[in-house]
């Protein structure tokens, strides 16, 4: 399962992009993808996930759960 960072969020929309550990574009998740999304989801925090290729060839984040109790580093 891949794992990344979160790079960005923007609250009032309810989406961001996770910058992938391994390199590759960012990839966009929606909050409803965060397993718990009653969470505080900021910048910073590192999650693992499941990729999915959409139709547009953008990559899109599923099945998002939050490492070490959610904090960076």
């Amino acid at each position: 399962m891949p794992t990344g960072t979160i790079c960005d969020y923007f609250a009032p929309r309810a989406f961001g992009f996770v910058r992938p550990d391994d390199g590759g574009q960012d990839v966009f998740f929606h909050r409803h993808a965060i397993a718990g999304h009653d969470e505080e989801i900021q910048a910073g925090r590192r999650v693992s996930y499941i990729v999915i290729a959409q139709p547009d060839e953008r990559l899109r984040a599923t099945a998002v759960h939050f490492l070490n109790n959610g904090q960076g580093g």
